[in-house]
């Protein structure tokens, strides 16, 4: 009896290879088996999923690009994590400042797109749309710059100077009034001078330039240099910026600030004038640092 029983059981199992009638077959496979109870059970087995690209496992950045998880991870600790900038302050200052540098990135980018600096207008409508110097006669003294010569540094092209108008670091230049100033030995070769003056705490430099000749005499002014400003950005303070090229026959560049007055006894004080076309932001000052700079002429 026993071995009868073995036997329909088999026979079950065999017919249950097939699809039950009514069942659909959509290519999924059929299973079935016989409980404890002895009761037979039919299903389907679930179909395998294919599994996606590999590059739709992976992790995406901002700008596209896919990551390993060991990649992602990183860089999600890295935008987590405090981010620091150490660095000098024109007063000679350690300073240690927090940044955001998604901010500082996304403010960079525009920048670049904005070319970064602002077009500075002159006064006359036509000196806008060509970008030229206005030339002037001013009245200098020939002997203005004679005792300051001796104490020039020398500047050459791709060397760059920052200084302020600090103890011991200017001299003085006899114009319609006294006025501090200091002087560069050039090479006389045709070049171009860079000069960026910064504005700090509401207060910037706004010099004016002498180029004189080999015997020292004035051979060109320039009132105005200024012609691009730089907006402040999380490592540096606002500046603007000129550049003019010197004759190839000057021998000494003198810069001056033409709005103080003073003597080496008295120092430096403000006599309330104005240079030309002023920032209008901040407040023309005897405070202030300025970065010139040489480089070859177009």
């Amino acid at each position: 009896m026993r071995l009868f029983m073995w036997l329909g059981m088999g026979l079950l199992v065999a017919c249950s290879s097939q699809p039950p009638s009514g069942t659909p077959d959509n290519g999924g496979k059929i299973y079935s088996y016989v409980d404890a109870q002895g009761n037979l059970v039919t299903g389907r087995l679930a179909e395998k999923q294919e599994a996606p690209p590999e590059k739709e496992q992976q992790a995406v950045d901002e700008e596209g690009i896919y990551l390993t998880p060991e990649e992602f991870e990183a860089q999600q600790a890295e935008k987590d994590s405090d981010r620091f900038v150490t660095y000098y302050n024109a007063q000679g200052e350690l300073v240690r400042e927090r940044i955001d540098p998604v901010a500082a990135k996304a403010h960079h980018q525009e920048m670049v797109k904005q070319h970064n600096y602002k077009q500075i207008e002159v006064a006359a409508a036509h000196m806008a749309q060509e970008r030229q110097y206005q030339e002037t006669n001013t009245a200098i003294r020939e002997d203005c710059c004679l005792d300051i010569i001796k104490y020039a540094d020398p500047l050459k092209v791709g060397r760059k100077d920052a200084f302020r108008y600090g103890p011991g670091e200017y001299g003085w230049i006899t114009m319609d009034q006294t006025r501090p100033a200091r002087v560069y030995q050039l090479d006389g070769k045709e070049q171009r001078l860079v000069i960026q003056s910064y504005k700090e705490n509401g207060h910037y430099l706004h010099p004016y330039l002498l180029m004189l000749d080999g015997q020292g005499l004035p051979m060109m002014a320039v009132n105005n240099i200024f012609q691009r400003r730089y907006p402040e950005t999380w490592f540096r303070y606002a500046y603007v910026e000129g550049s003019v090229v010197l004759p190839d026959d000057a021998a000494w560049l003198v810069i001056y600030l033409p709005y103080v007055t003073g003597s080496r006894q008295e120092g430096m004080r403000l006599t309330g004038e104005q240079p030309d076309q002023p920032e209008t932001d901040v407040t023309v000052s005897t405070k202030g640092e300025l970065v010139i700079s040489l480089v070859e002429a177009d």
